[in-house]
């Protein structure tokens, strides 16, 4: 741990009986976890039943297969790849530095050329595209989720961008 960066004890909290909770972010190359205590309880199958000291704790746990780091930027890169075709060889990308570049092959067997662009508001945009829109208590992909409640500990992939 780096100076200057929360403890597990800071992030997580304390039970009245004394048992330490942490809310916890997954983030893998083909998918992403959370799990979670909510305020109220899921229905299943996104329900867990977890007894940890004669306490039961209701936890929202869900795991999004094809939505981990590598899964989703190539989603995107598909996206980039379609929208290329239809306007000519090369397209910006807004989540890559400006000076990169990167050459991907159409289903066409054409050559695209990415390029990036940095740009956070051209990013936010391409996401939109893998991330549809949102129901009102739904996440990634109309997945159900209860309100996100408590701190959040991340890490596997996460660590890499933070870093």
């Amino acid at each position: 741990m780096k100076k200057g960066q929360p403890t597990h004890w800071e992030v997580c909290h304390l039970t009245q009986k004394g048992i330490l909770i942490c809310s916890a972010l997954d983030l893998g190359g083909a998918s992403t976890q959370i799990t979670y205590v909510p305020t109220e309880v899921p229905p299943s199958p996104y329900f867990y039943n977890l007894t940890l000291g004669g306490v039961h704790y209701p936890l929202y746990t869900y795991s999004f297969l094809g939505y981990g780091q590598d899964q989703a930027r190539a989603a995107k890169d598909n996206y980039l790849v379609n929208e290329a075709v239809h306007c000519g060889s090369k397209v910006r990308d807004g989540c890559r530095p400006t000076g990169y570049t990167l050459l991907l092959n159409s289903t066409h067997n054409e050559t695209i050329h990415i390029l990036g662009k940095s740009s956070y508001e051209l990013c936010q945009s391409e996401i939109s595209h893998i991330f549809p829109a949102q129901c009102s208590n739904c996440s990634i992909g109309q997945v159900y989720q209860p309100p996100l409640h408590g701190n959040f500990m991340a890490f596997s992939a996460y660590y890499y961008p933070i870093e």
